[in-house]
C-alpha cells in the first residue's frame, strides 16, 4: 500500500496485478488500483477530476484523466472516506504510477491532492 496526505486528504493506493485479465504472450499486463480517499478535514469535499501518470518498464507514458471518478463527482463528508477502483493495461510486466492527482473542491476554492507514487510489479510465482 502507498499512502500520501496533502491538504487534509489522505490517499491510499494498492496496485494489484490481474493475472486473469492479462495476456503476457501478447504483451498485455493488466493492473488494477484500489484507491481509498480519506477526508481528514472538517468540511466536505467533491472529487471533481483525476489525473494519473503511468509509465511501463520501457518508459511508455499512459495518462488517465477526466472529470470525477466512476462516472460521477462524489462528495466525501468531513472525516469520511470514499473507495473506488481503476486500472490500466501495460505493455510490460511492471511499471510505476507517478504524480497521480485527484483534484477536489472545498467550499468555493479548488485544491489539488497528490496521491502516492507507486511501483507495480508482477508477484513472484512458485
Amino acid at each position: 500500500m502507498y499512502i500520501s496526505t496533502t491538504s487534509g486528504v489522505k490517499v491510499e493506493v494498492i496496485p494489484v496485478y490481474q493475472e486473469d485479465r492479462s495476456k503476457p504472450e501478447k504483451k498485455y499486463y493488466y493492473w488494477s488500483f484500489d484507491i481509498v480517499i480519506h477526508n481528514l478535514g472538517d468540511v466536505k469535499i467533491y472529487l471533481t477530476s483525476r489525473h494519473w501518470i503511468v509509465h511501463d518498464e520501457n518508459n511508455k507514458l499512459y495518462e488517465i484523466h477526466g472529470s470525477g471518478v466512476n462516472g460521477g463527482q462524489p462528495m466525501i463528508k468531513a472525516q469520511e472516506s470514499f473507495t473506488h477502483a481503476s486500472g490500466c493495461p501495460l505493455a510490460t510486466p511492471s511499471g510505476r504510477m507517478r504524480g497521480i492527482r485527484v483534484s477536489s473542491i472545498r467550499i468555493a476554492c479548488r485544491s489539488t491532492c497528490a496521491c502516492p507514487n507507486s511501483r507495480s510489479s508482477i508477484p513472484m510465482r512458485r
